[in-house]
């Protein structure tokens, strides 16, 4: 009887919603681009240590280039930018977005947005050249 009921719901294109209540709000976004530099560790003035880059992204190739300023405080996430990520990698970034409205210095609001890293996905490395590896030197 319940599958009966479940199936004319089905057919019906009736939705159906989970009754709990959400934890939060969010805002997220998903960033696939190349790393803009290369990736530098930095320390806040609590001691916390953290890592900010830009990613690039481009629709079509003789698009404008947006860029996107992604941070991360995770631990586990810095060590792997450092060890594996160089300028001009292409990433896929999860990431919530953060917006921080301030007050410029002739006294105009504005609004920046930051992208608190997730998760990042290594997917290309840039080759690399032949000054960065030694080659071809004497």
């Amino acid at each position: 009887m319940l599958r009966n009921s479940l199936t004319s719901i089905a057919k019906a294109g009736v939705r159906q919603f989970s009754s709990t209540n959400a934890a939060k709000s969010f805002a997220r976004a998903q960033i696939l681009g190349r790393v803009g530099q290369d990736i530098e560790v930095k320390e806040a003035q609590n001691g916390k240590r953290y890592v900010r880059y830009p990613v690039a992204v481009s629709f079509k190739k003789d698009s404008p280039v947006n860029w996107f300023n992604v941070i991360t405080f995770n631990e586990q996430q810095i060590q792997f930018l450092t060890d594996y990520v160089s300028k001009g990698a292409l990433v896929h970034i999860d990431a919530n977005i953060q917006q921080d409205v301030f007050e410029r210095n002739d006294g105009t609001k504005a609004i920046n947005y930051s992208y608190i890293q997730n998760k990042i996905d290594l997917l290309s490395n840039p080759r690399p050249t032949e000054e960065s590896t030694g080659e071809g030197q004497e």
